[in-house]
């Protein structure tokens, strides 16, 4: 499933970052045929790593399982992003009901395939990666008209070299960025062991809740408003209110949100020795807040076309991350761990600032 995660990501290419800019902008390519290029985009670039794959397993022959599971999981992965885009759409049209019930349903495929596979067939592991690939498949078969109906089928390989060359610097920063998460890992079982491992792992699922309510919900209704202000001649000064109402929110909604945290899991964490580590939830609730802040200023990499900037400054934060684990959890073991992931998202933000003032 991770690695699945990874192929999702290069597939991608950043397009669904460039399909905002293409559409609205100055290139103002219409939307229709940005639509039915980046999906043809997208489903080739899967389909030559598959293919990829497929060659690789010849060459050097893998566990046969495994090859299957991953296999099924890349095709499921083209199938999402049928799936995933109509979701954006959704955005770009300012259809919210539409995006929450197609979330919503979603949610629902997925947990009654895990019902019908783990719970009524017992097929353990199994089950898990059939009820993902059958739903992302079923997902991406059930949106399939409406992007049919979107699209104009007006195949462009001009625009998707402009698309790609746009994206491709938003996606291998986001890989960087998951290495960045990933990193704290290594040291605290190279260097403290499993249980430290599993307390901060713990912590670190609760203080995402700060990136999934906070981060992504004004991620969506976010990204299609900025590019309609950006069009606008006082698009800087309504920018600038925007950012001082969430220097004052989202700080507040971050220790609400750990106020929340700390009465919740309490009552429904199974092994009591898993709350060890929420001492670390300030600081991983906080470094999700810097976090935020990094998405709103990086826009101005977006507006000027300089995408190359999000991958500088998500390199730099993920080799921040690692030396900071390094040298902080040898000594400080969970705490130190905690201070790294706090100090490299502070790395972001201010990094981000900087140079989005000096872009826009």
């Amino acid at each position: 499933l991770t690695i699945s995660a990874f192929y999702a990501a290069i597939i991608d290419m950043g397009l669904s970052n460039a399909f905002w800019n293409f559409r609205l902008s100055e290139h103002r390519q219409g939307e229709a045929k940005v639509l039915f290029n980046m999906l043809v985009a997208t489903t080739a670039s899967g389909m030559v790593l598959l293919a990829l794959y497929l060659l690789a397993c010849w060459v050097f022959p893998l566990d046969q399982t495994l090859t299957i599971w991953l296999v099924l999981l890349f095709l499921s992965e083209i199938g999402k992003k049928f799936y995933d885009t109509s979701l954006m759409l959704y955005t770009a049209h300012d259809k919210p009901y539409h995006f929450l019930w197609g979330g919503l349903w979603y949610a629902l495929l997925i947990t009654g395939l895990n019902f019908w596979f783990l719970a009524y067939l017992q097929l353990s592991e199994q089950g898990v990666v059939y009820a993902y690939v059958l739903g992302a498949i079923l997902a991406g078969f059930l949106f399939l008209p409406y992007l049919y109906k979107k699209s104009s089928f007006q195949f462009d390989g001009t625009l998707i070299k402009k698309m790609v060359a746009y994206g491709l610097p938003i996606m291998t920063g986001n890989l960087a960025l998951v290495f960045l998460l990933l990193s704290s890992r290594f040291f605290l079982k190279t260097y403290v062991g499993d249980d430290a491992l599993g307390q901060f792992v713990f912590a670190n699922k609760w203080g995402t809740l700060a990136q999934v309510l906070i981060l992504n919900a004004f991620y969506t209704a976010w990204n299609p408003l900025r590019w309609q202000i950006y069009e606008r001649s006082d698009a800087k000064a309504h920018f600038s209110r925007f950012y001082r109402v969430f220097v004052l929110l989202l700080p507040l909604f971050g220790f609400a949100l750990m106020a929340s945290v700390y009465l919740l899991v309490p009552l429904i964490t199974y092994d009591q020795t898993f709350l060890q580590g929420m001492y670390l939830l300030p600081f991983i609730v906080m470094a999700y807040v810097f976090f935020a802040f990094y998405y709103f200023d990086s826009m101005a990499f977006l507006f000027k076309h300089q995408t190359k900037f999000v991958w500088y400054i998500m390199s730099i934060t993920a080799v921040s991350n690692v030396l900071l684990n390094a040298w902080l959890v040898p000594t400080y073991q969970l705490l130190g761990a905690a201070w790294a992931f706090l100090a490299s998202y502070a790395v972001m933000m201010l990094l981000t600032r900087m140079l989005s003032k000096r872009l826009y």
